[in-house]
């Protein structure tokens, strides 16, 4: 059984839009902290989502043990979407039940039922050993990495993270042209660098470019990465949420 109401639909609506983009069917866990979803793109599997929307976010909260509830996103994000301003939105699952029930409650009242999906194998778990292998940890102005990534799509379709002790680059290279966004320790829109050793690792900016949508979601983004290793990016809201990405290192052949 799941019972929770939310004022600020922006917590869930915003970053699930954003998740949207790359995971079409997730398996929601609705337990006593909140709510949280793992998921990684299909087929390619080259980006994995973590988001946990905590209890705490919501006006009311009630959950007995712990539910699973496998929903279409995109779909879900419609729904969301519908609310207006200052509307209380508030989810039900009874005991049970084949639908999550959302009401929109403001001027009027609108009730949607959402079917469950069926869980088709095991939902994804978190990389426990991961941060292991970072290198490079990165807090900068979230819009900062934005219109960087918006830079670097002008000349390619990949961009090469580097960080050492005295700064963090982002590059691009183009047949003619290339961009070279550098922030140096000083620089406002620097919030820490920590580099265990200097490290060098490129992307795909067709991801990243999706993934820098979520930048209207917290103002600060914690950059995680080491040499051609997975990069982690993390945005939060303290004591509300956290929405992780990690992506796939792009590796050229030779």
């Amino acid at each position: 059984m799941f019972k929770a109401t939310i004022e600020d639909i922006a917590l869930l609506r915003d970053p699930l839009d954003v998740i949207s983009n790359f995971i079409t069917e997730g398996t929601f866990t609705v337990n006593k902290n909140g709510l949280s979803l793992v998921a990684m793109d299909q087929p390619a599997s080259v980006v994995m989502v973590l988001f946990d929307l905590l209890s705490s976010s919501f006006a009311e909260f009630d959950v007995s043990g712990e539910s699973k509830l496998t929903l279409n996103i995109p779909y879900f994000v419609s729904i969301l979407k519908r609310a207006g301003a200052g509307d209380l939105v508030s989810f039900k699952l009874a005991e049970g039940d084949s639908v999550l029930k959302v009401t929109l409650k403001g001027d009027s009242k609108r009730v949607f039922t959402i079917p469950l999906l069926e869980t088709m194998g095991k939902p994804p778990e978190a990389p426990k050993k991961l941060d292991e292998g970072f290198k490079a940890l990165v807090e900068v102005e979230s819009n900062v990495l934005k219109e960087g990534t918006k830079d670097a799509l002008m000349v390619s379709d990949s961009v090469v993270f580097k960080a050492d002790n005295d700064s963090f680059n982002l590059l691009a290279f183009g047949d003619t042209s290339q961009v070279n966004l550098s922030l140096t320790k000083g620089s406002p829109s620097l919030l820490n660098l920590n580099v265990d050793a200097a490290s060098k690792a490129k992307y795909s900016l067709e991801y990243l470019e999706k993934i820098m949508k979520a930048s209207k979601i917290a103002d600060t983004l914690t950059i995680k990465f080491a040499d051609d290793f997975p990069l982690r990016l993390d945005y939060k809201v303290i004591d509300k949420l956290r929405l992780s990405f990690i992506l796939a290192p792009r590796i050229d052949m030779e």
